[in-house]
Parts: C-alpha cells; structure tokens; sequence
C-alpha cells in the first residue's frame, strides 16, 4: 500500500522500473565506446550486453511468452529513446571502424538499425516458436548463441581483410 503514495497505479510504477533499468543499461553501453579496443570488439560487447540485459530480464520473471511479447513491445513502444540509442551508439562505433580502416565503407546507421532489429527478431522468433508457457523456461544460451553468430557473419562480411 506504500508504493501507491508515491505512484497512482501499477503501470507507473512498472514504468519507473523499466526506466531506471533501461537508463542504467544506456550507461554501460554508453562506456563501451569509450574503450581503447577495436571497433568490431566493441560491437561484440555491445551485442553481449545487450543479451545478457534481455536475458535477465526473462530468465527473472515467471511471465508466459505470450504475455511478456505483448509486455515487451509496450515497453518498445513507451521508450523508443532505448532503441534509438543503441542504434545511435552503433553506428558510431561501426564508422569509427570504417574511419580507422577495420570496416569497410556502407552506410553505418541502417547496419546497426538492421543490427537491432535482428537481435530483437531472432529473440522474439524464439519465444514464439518455443513450446515453453512462460519466459524463464526458455532456453535462452539458444538464442544467445544464434544472435553473436549471425552478428559475426556480418562483422565478417564488412571486415577489411
């Protein structure tokens, strides 16, 4: 009853949460450019923080899927900064990488757009074909593993040899 003398409704409270989570996720990726490391070792650290801030967020929960997908593209939807941001952050790193001669010339932006949206594809695309009823049944080291092997494949292909 004391959490609703600072918040009118659950859905406020749930937001502030999902806020506080998804600025302090900003933040680590935000230090990654930073590192003194190469652009495509950037990318992975992004890529790897990125799953890892999905996972927990799964594998802590006991939602069913079909719940926590309609959860996830309200949360989607109520902070497009979270999005933008990452996109934003990788497309810097990608063409510090095409500037320091580690990846070849494209447009950097629509591959980490591109980049996102696989990631989030590959993950929904699971928890929509898993015969799992709630999230944190979901064999998610599956889906880890697919999303840094699609991400190399395509790091791979923009390398300069």
């Amino acid at each position: 009853n004391s959490l609703y003398y600072y918040y009118e409704s659950k859905e406020a409270l749930f937001y502030d949460i999902i806020t506080c989570e998804v600025e302090d996720h900003i933040k680590l990726q935000n230090a990654v450019f930073d590192k003194n490391i190469s652009a495509e070792k950037k990318i992975n650290e992004i890529v790897n923080n990125l799953i890892s801030f999905i996972k927990e967020r799964t594998t802590r929960y006991s939602i069913r899927v079909k719940s926590y997908i309609e959860i996830a593209k309200v949360i989607r939807n109520s902070h497009p900064k979270f999005s933008r941001t990452e996109c934003d952050l990788l497309g810097k790193i990608i063409n510090q990488g095409i500037k320091n001669g580690e990846f070849k010339k494209h447009n950097a932006e629509e591959l980490a757009e591109d980049l996102k949206m696989l990631i989030e594809s590959i993950t929904i695309a699971n928890y929509s074909l898993s015969d799992s009823e709630f999230v944190n049944e979901i064999d998610y080291d599956t889906i880890s593993a697919t999303i840094v092997r699609m991400v190399k494949y395509i790091i791979d292909g923009i390398k300069i040899k």
